[in-house]
């Protein structure tokens, strides 16, 4: 056997360690950035982000999706023509994705705190409002109004409100909104029945 002969299997096997070498890092599943993105996604899917960013979170699982569509394309490959540099890039979208998620969740849950605030303050004011029309409402004959009626309409907008006191405690602010308006929507009938009851009384 020549010298030649020999050489070839040695020179066959140093080339395919050079290339293994210089396709090694691309070939390697970038474990840290999976684990990082799976990281964001578990963080970022809270009941907050479902309750007030469900499109940001939506878009966070869309991006771990087209990760795990891009991981499984490079893994059916030989080791030698796996390339992860995208599957790197869509984990740090995942990331961004699940912190952006995260973030809008947390700033849209403050907004509705303060609209849940606001319409709380305003019904309750609204209420002590009507509580003080109906002392002066007109009674006796000649006049069109059930008290009783509206007293019990009025005993349901105290109860709403309690209600409405209960969801915000609970960080439930998106109901405490609800029942709010609807709070406000009866103790505003109420005042338009005193209203016309109290003018035709004037005439």
């Amino acid at each position: 056997m020549s010298r030649k002969t020999l050489w070839k299997p040695l020179l066959l096997m140093v080339a395919l360690i050079a290339l293994g070498l210089v396709f090694g890092g691309c070939a390697k599943r970038p474990e840290l950035e999976i684990t990082t993105a799976r990281t964001a996604v578990t963080e970022a899917n809270t009941p907050d982000a479902q309750t007030y960013a469900p499109d940001a979170l939506r878009r966070v699982r869309e991006a771990e999706q087209a990760l795990d569509r891009e991981l499984a394309v490079q893994d059916k490959k030989f080791v030698l023509f796996r390339k992860y540099e995208e599957a790197k890039r869509l984990a740090a979208e995942v990331q961004t994705k699940g912190n952006e998620a995260k973030s809008e969740a947390a700033a849209k849950k403050a907004e509705a705190m303060a609209e849940a605030t606001r319409l709380i303050q305003e019904a309750k004011a609204l209420l002590l409002e009507v509580q003080g029309m109906m002392e002066k409402a007109p009674r006796g004959k000649g006049t069109a109004l059930d008290l009783q009626v509206l007293k019990e309409d009025l005993a349901s907008v105290e109860s709403t409100l309690g209600e409405a006191d209960m969801s915000f405690s609970a960080e439930k602010y998106l109901d405490a909104q609800k029942q709010a308006k609807l709070a406000m929507n009866t103790a505003n009938s109420v005042k338009t029945e005193l209203t016309a009851a109290m003018d035709a009384k004037k005439r």
